[in-house]
């Protein structure tokens, strides 16, 4: 597998404090803007698979509104139950849009 960038959204409509997710063959991807930085990761919570941008976010921190599992958005660590991490993604910025990095298919 390669990986291959995807936009998300243009940067002044991730405000801080904020997310936006996107689907890329049928998986939930999120982008979250904190403190100016922008992190990526793989939406689907591992308990439920609730969208982790629909989540509450407090300072680095993302809480899914499903059942509550705490997750670092800086690392993707799962503060509730442990080995349930949240994989990171690559982010970047260009041309004022918001890109984040997926695995993909060498045959597609």
């Amino acid at each position: 597998m390669s990986a291959r960038w995807f936009r998300v959204c243009r940067r002044d409509e991730l405000k801080d404090g904020s997310a936006r997710s996107i689907t890329i063959l049928g998986k939930p991807y999120a982008v979250f803007s904190i403190s100016g930085d922008v992190f990526g990761l793989d939406a689907a919570c591992r308990h439920m698979r609730a969208n982790l941008a629909a989540g509450k976010i407090q300072g680095n921190f993302v809480t899914c509104f499903m059942h509550d599992w705490k997750y670092d958005i800086r690392s993707g660590k799962c503060l509730t139950m442990e080995g349930a991490d949240a994989p990171t993604r690559e982010t970047k910025i260009e041309n004022g849009d918001v890109y984040i990095s997926v695995e993909w298919p060498e045959d597609f």
